[in-house]
């Protein structure tokens, strides 16, 4: 899965949430990770979802002895 098709398919998901600019600012973060503080990055998140709090409970952690299937 390439780029352009992952930077699409957020503009896609997300411009009924997120303004242009703040998505924009979401794909450049999430382009330059590896140069990015965790800090930075979670303030991006946390501006484009203000209600995040009354949203659905994440679902649990997976266990680290989950498996996955596999196909033959």
């Amino acid at each position: 899965m390439g780029w352009d098709f992952v930077t699409e398919k957020f503009e896609r998901l997300a411009e009924r949430h997120i303004e242009p600019e703040l998505r924009a600012r979401i794909i450049d973060a999430v382009g330059h990770l590896d140069e990015l503080r965790v800090e930075d990055l979670t303030e991006l998140l946390a501006v484009s979802a203000p209600h995040a709090s009354q949203a659905a409970p994440a679902p649990p952690a997976r266990s680290a002895h989950a498996t996955t299937p596999t196909s033959d």
